[in-house]
């Protein structure tokens, strides 16, 4: 039987990421009213269940995943809003299911992203694919920024979704953990 602890826990991930997935799909854009919000949240509720190691569990998933997207978007291959909700979701689930969920994500965008581009050179035809997806030389960041082939918040909802039902069954002896 799940408790009432790992129940918030995970509906607090799950209500997060899916907000964040639908603000993202329909708007481009993932919100500080939720970002911030949901960092907060998360080291209240893990200093009141964990206390002192609780707060350092959800300090470190925060800098975990704050700090790795934060390299991806001074490359260039992020958005600030990714950037603040990986690091709100990493202060819930900690340094190392966060940098599970970015290895989860990672395999989701290269095989979707692959199957998108596929698609998209199949019903766009090369010309057109070319034009929107490679770009030339010339472009500006923001016109490379605008061909982003899916919005973050779509693999790593997936993954985190993943990683929530996985540890939540490996807590009750339901799958290897």
């Amino acid at each position: 039987m799940i408790t009432m602890t790992e129940a918030l826990w995970a509906g607090a991930v799950l209500v997060l990421s899916l907000l964040a997935i639908i603000f993202d799909l329909r708007w481009l854009k993932i919100p500080n009213w939720l970002t911030v919000p949901g960092f907060v949240l998360a080291l209240l509720f893990h200093g009141i269940t964990r206390g002192l190691p609780g707060l350092g569990f959800a300090l470190g998933g925060f800098a975990t995943g704050f700090g790795l997207l934060l390299l991806m978007w001074l490359m260039g291959t992020g958005a600030a809003g990714d950037v603040k909700l990986m690091g709100s979701l990493g202060a819930w689930l900690g340094a190392q299911l966060t940098l599970y969920a970015l290895i989860g994500s990672a395999v989701i965008v290269a095989f979707g992203g692959s199957a998108m581009l596929f698609m998209a050179f199949v019903t766009q035809g090369p010309s057109r694919f070319r034009k929107r997806y490679v770009g030339s030389a010339g472009d500006s960041a923001g016109k490379k920024a605008r061909r982003g082939i899916m919005p973050f918040a779509l693999p790593l909802t997936f993954a985190t979704w993943a990683i929530v039902a996985w540890k939540v069954l490996a807590a009750h002896g339901h799958a290897a953990g």
